[in-house]
C-alpha cells in the first residue's frame, strides 16, 4: 500500500556551504520541501548569509555580504535626484506633468533626433497613450 501524500509538506531549513575557486566559502540558508514526483527535495528559497575566509570553518567568523543588485539597475531616487536640484519656473497651479517626466520625454525625443520644441511636442503626442 503506497504511503499517503501530505497536502501541506513540511518545509526543511538547512545551512549549506559552497566553496569557490579562490578559497572563500559562501554560506547559504536553503528552505526546501520534499517532492514525491521527482523523489527529491525542491528548493523554495535561498538566502546568502555571508562568506568565510579561506581555511575557516567557524561560522562566528562569517563576513556579511553586501546587498546584491542587478547589473544596470538604479534606484528611481538616483535618477530623479538631478531634476529636484533644478528650480521649476512653471506656474505651479497649471503643472500637469512633473519636471522629471518632462526631462525624460526630452531625452527620449533627442535620442530619436528630434530636438526642436515642435518636434518634441509631436513626439510626445505620438508616443503617449490616449
Amino acid at each position: 500500500m503506497p504511503r499517503p501524500r501530505s497536502e501541506t509538506p513540511k518545509e526543511h531549513t538547512s545551512i549549506i556551504r559552497a566553496k569557490r575557486k579562490d578559497g572563500w566559502t559562501y554560506v547559504q540558508r536553503v528552505v526546501s520541501v520534499y517532492d514525491p514526483k521527482i523523489k527529491n527535495s525542491k528548493r523554495l528559497s535561498t538566502e546568502y548569509l555571508g562568506k568565510l575566509p579561506p581555511g575557516e570553518t567557524d561560522l562566528e567568523k562569517l563576513v556579511p555580504l553586501e546587498p546584491r543588485r542587478r547589473k544596470g539597475s538604479l534606484k528611481a531616487d538616483k535618477i530623479s535626484a538631478p531634476a529636484k536640484e533644478v528650480a521649476d519656473p512653471r506656474d505651479q497651479s497649471r503643472i500637469i506633468y512633473p519636471l522629471d517626466i518632462v526631462f525624460c520625454v526630452i531625452l527620449l525625443a533627442a535620442m530619436e533626433g528630434k530636438t526642436s520644441c515642435t518636434e518634441i511636442a509631436e513626439f510626445w503626442r505620438q508616443c503617449r497613450p490616449c
